[in-house]
């Protein structure tokens, strides 16, 4: 869902350090985006674009493309030469016709066979327990596919994504502050992470290290976490 539009992001942001003045998406000053709803539109159409290109070519690629959920069949005889997948209607999804011009929906089979299946589901990030603050917390996610300004953020988390989105925040012109609990970027090389870190708060990120984990935080408080320092 966000690798095209974080590339997106992350070149504005990029163009915007690089210039004083752009006047598509940030006013005069360069202190702040004159119109995230410009910007959102912009990156959905791009994003729509790719999508229909893709289908296209693997709809001429032979390749059978269904919207459902799938799962393996438990009653498989291990001496059968292939695997059942049993296809579901999922629970919420654009129909076919939503993302293909002049295409027809079509409702996928109740079983498909094969000698091999590669399972290339991806993920998606958890609102950890924030459930009761919908309204406050968004995932990584759901922030490409919102045409609201994000305003100031809190980031939680220092791994790459919280990293990549709170430099290109802070390059926009949002306050941002991120919140680690013991490192950014843990697990890559130290001497790098400390020196992406080091830009961040040149930048004016506001890194907070040494948090407890956000569960933690929930269970004692029940509240977003928030943090003062210094600057407020």
């Amino acid at each position: 869902c966000g690798c095209v539009p974080k590339k997106l992001l992350h070149g504005l942001a990029a163009t915007k350090d690089s210039m004083a003045d752009g006047a598509v998406a940030w006013d005069a000053s360069g202190a702040v985006v004159r119109s995230w709803e410009r910007i959102h539109g912009a990156i959905r159409d791009h994003v729509r674009a790719i999508a229909w290109s893709t289908s296209v070519e693997l709809e001429a690629a032979g390749v059978e493309t269904f919207v459902a959920r799938a799962r393996l069949s438990p009653k498989r005889d291990p001496s059968a030469s292939s695997h059942e997948v049993l296809l579901s209607p999922p629970a919420s999804a654009a129909s076919p016709a939503a993302r293909r011009p002049n295409a027809s929906p079509r409702a996928p089979p109740a079983l498909l066979k094969a000698a091999h299946v590669v399972v290339a589901t991806g993920t998606r990030p958890s609102y950890a327990g924030f459930d009761d603050f919908s309204a406050l917390v968004t995932t990584s996610d759901d922030f490409f596919v919102s045409g609201k300004p994000p305003g100031s953020a809190l980031i939680l988390g220092g791994g790459y994504i919280a990293v990549e989105l709170s430099g290109i925040l802070c390059s926009l012109g949002y306050p941002t502050s991120i919140l680690v609990r013991s490192r950014v970027l843990r697990g890559f090389d130290v001497e790098c992470a400390d020196l992406v870190e080091e830009d961040l708060r040149r930048r004016g990120v506001r890194v907070h290290v040494g948090l407890p984990p956000i569960s933690e935080i929930n269970r004692v408080t029940r509240c977003v976490p928030t943090v003062d320092d210094a600057s407020g």
